[in-house]
Protein backbone atom coordinates (compact mmCIF):
# COMPACT_ATOMS: atom_id res chain seq x y z
CA UNK A 1 0.00 0.00 0.00
CA UNK A 2 1.35 3.58 -1.22
CA UNK A 3 1.37 5.98 1.45
CA UNK A 4 -0.08 9.25 0.08
CA UNK A 5 0.33 12.53 1.53
CA UNK A 6 -2.27 14.83 1.46
CA UNK A 7 -4.56 14.80 4.40
CA UNK A 8 -7.43 15.76 2.01
CA UNK A 9 -6.49 12.20 0.26
CA UNK A 10 -6.52 10.34 3.53
CA UNK A 11 -9.94 12.16 4.75
CA UNK A 12 -11.51 11.05 1.22
CA UNK A 13 -9.94 7.58 1.39
CA UNK A 14 -11.45 7.07 4.89
CA UNK A 15 -14.74 7.93 3.74
CA UNK A 16 -14.93 6.44 0.68
CA UNK A 17 -14.07 3.17 2.79
CA UNK A 18 -16.09 3.78 5.20
CA UNK A 19 -19.60 4.56 2.79
CA UNK A 20 -18.27 1.67 1.18
CA UNK A 21 -18.47 -0.88 3.85
CA UNK A 22 -22.04 0.35 4.91
CA UNK A 23 -22.97 -0.10 1.20
CA UNK A 24 -24.00 3.29 0.64
CA UNK A 25 -21.54 4.20 -1.70
CA UNK A 26 -23.54 3.61 -4.84
CA UNK A 27 -25.92 6.50 -3.71
CA UNK A 28 -23.17 9.20 -4.41
CA UNK A 29 -23.85 10.72 -8.05
CA UNK A 30 -21.22 13.13 -7.61
CA UNK A 31 -18.62 15.71 -5.51
CA UNK A 32 -18.99 18.91 -5.80
CA UNK A 33 -16.41 20.40 -3.08
CA UNK A 34 -14.15 18.62 -0.86
CA UNK A 35 -12.91 20.18 2.41
CA UNK A 36 -9.97 18.50 4.62
CA UNK A 37 -12.37 16.19 6.44
CA UNK A 38 -15.25 16.13 5.02
CA UNK A 39 -17.36 16.01 1.35
CA UNK A 40 -20.36 17.16 -0.33
CA UNK A 41 -21.94 15.37 -3.05
CA UNK A 42 -24.85 15.22 -4.70
CA UNK A 43 -27.06 11.87 -4.04
CA UNK A 44 -30.01 9.73 -5.27
CA UNK A 45 -33.37 11.12 -4.97
CA UNK A 46 -33.78 8.13 -2.05
CA UNK A 47 -31.05 8.08 -0.67
CA UNK A 48 -32.16 10.28 2.49
CA UNK A 49 -35.27 8.00 3.13
CA UNK A 50 -32.78 5.08 3.05
CA UNK A 51 -30.76 6.35 5.81
CA UNK A 52 -33.75 7.52 7.61
CA UNK A 53 -35.31 3.59 7.66
CA UNK A 54 -31.53 2.05 8.30
CA UNK A 55 -32.28 2.46 12.05
CA UNK A 56 -29.98 -0.08 12.33
CA UNK A 57 -26.87 1.53 11.08
CA UNK A 58 -28.08 5.01 11.93
CA UNK A 59 -29.09 7.00 14.54
CA UNK A 60 -30.26 10.88 14.25
CA UNK A 61 -28.05 13.18 15.32
CA UNK A 62 -27.81 17.42 15.35
CA UNK A 63 -26.74 19.10 12.50
CA UNK A 64 -26.62 22.65 13.80
CA UNK A 65 -22.84 22.81 13.13
CA UNK A 66 -23.28 21.71 9.33
CA UNK A 67 -23.61 24.61 6.57
CA UNK A 68 -24.13 24.98 3.35
CA UNK A 69 -23.41 27.11 0.44
CA UNK A 70 -26.60 28.81 -1.30
CA UNK A 71 -28.79 27.79 -2.98
CA UNK A 72 -28.76 24.36 -0.72
CA UNK A 73 -30.62 24.64 2.74
CA UNK A 74 -30.11 22.09 5.68
CA UNK A 75 -33.19 20.12 5.77
CA UNK A 76 -33.69 20.69 9.43
CA UNK A 77 -36.43 17.67 10.42
CA UNK A 78 -34.49 14.45 10.28
CA UNK A 79 -31.94 15.24 8.56
CA UNK A 80 -28.62 14.27 9.67
CA UNK A 81 -27.68 11.11 10.94
CA UNK A 82 -24.68 9.48 12.11
CA UNK A 83 -23.26 5.66 12.22
CA UNK A 84 -23.58 3.61 16.06
CA UNK A 85 -19.65 3.24 15.95
CA UNK A 86 -18.37 4.87 19.41
CA UNK A 87 -15.64 5.85 17.00
CA UNK A 88 -14.91 6.86 13.34
CA UNK A 89 -18.89 7.52 13.01
CA UNK A 90 -19.73 8.68 9.78
CA UNK A 91 -21.92 11.36 10.12
CA UNK A 92 -24.70 12.30 7.01
CA UNK A 93 -25.98 15.62 7.15
CA UNK A 94 -28.64 16.44 4.23
CA UNK A 95 -29.68 19.77 2.35
CA UNK A 96 -31.88 20.49 -0.79
CA UNK A 97 -32.49 23.06 -3.02
CA UNK A 98 -35.48 24.75 -4.86
CA UNK A 99 -34.85 21.90 -7.49
CA UNK A 100 -35.66 19.21 -4.79
CA UNK A 101 -31.90 17.90 -5.33
CA UNK A 102 -30.26 16.05 -2.88
CA UNK A 103 -26.82 17.40 -1.34
CA UNK A 104 -25.16 15.09 1.71
CA UNK A 105 -22.22 16.53 3.86
CA UNK A 106 -20.19 13.59 4.80
CA UNK A 107 -17.92 13.65 7.38
CA UNK A 108 -15.74 11.36 10.18
CA UNK A 109 -15.87 11.95 13.66
CA UNK A 110 -13.61 10.59 16.32
CA UNK A 111 -16.26 10.10 18.87
CA UNK A 112 -19.96 9.73 19.52
CA UNK A 113 -21.93 11.66 22.27
CA UNK A 114 -20.36 13.95 25.14
CA UNK A 115 -16.91 12.85 23.63
CA UNK A 116 -17.64 14.25 20.18
CA UNK A 117 -18.60 17.94 22.28
CA UNK A 118 -14.99 17.63 23.32
CA UNK A 119 -13.71 17.35 20.24
CA UNK A 120 -15.29 20.07 18.85
CA UNK A 121 -14.02 22.44 21.40
CA UNK A 122 -10.54 20.94 20.78
CA UNK A 123 -11.04 21.22 17.21
CA UNK A 124 -12.36 24.89 17.21
CA UNK A 125 -9.47 25.68 20.02
CA UNK A 126 -6.78 24.54 17.90
CA UNK A 127 -7.92 24.99 14.37
CA UNK A 128 -6.85 21.36 13.62
CA UNK A 129 -9.74 19.28 11.78
CA UNK A 130 -9.98 15.08 12.78
CA UNK A 131 -6.79 13.73 11.87
CA UNK A 132 -7.29 11.05 9.36
CA UNK A 133 -4.45 8.94 10.63
CA UNK A 134 -6.61 8.46 13.89
CA UNK A 135 -9.76 7.85 11.67
CA UNK A 136 -7.51 5.36 9.63
CA UNK A 137 -6.14 3.46 12.64
CA UNK A 138 -10.12 3.17 14.16
CA UNK A 139 -11.27 1.75 10.95
CA UNK A 140 -8.68 -0.81 10.66
CA UNK A 141 -8.56 -1.77 14.20
CA UNK A 142 -12.06 -1.87 15.78
CA UNK A 143 -14.05 -1.78 11.94
CA UNK A 144 -11.89 -4.43 10.00
CA UNK A 145 -12.09 -1.48 7.55
CA UNK A 146 -8.89 -0.50 5.24
CA UNK A 147 -8.78 2.24 3.73
CA UNK A 148 -6.26 1.48 1.39
CA UNK A 149 -3.37 3.09 2.90
CA UNK A 150 -0.29 2.75 5.16
CA UNK A 151 1.40 4.95 7.61
CA UNK A 152 4.73 3.29 7.72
Amino acid sequence: MARPKSSWTLSLLNLHAKAASLGIIDHIQSIIEVRPARLFAKVSDDFLDIIRDSTDLFHEASGISHSFAKPWRRIENAGSFKTRDRQANLQLTFATNSDNQLLVDMDIDDNQGIAHAFDVIGHALTGADTHPYNIQQVLLALQGIDPGYSLS
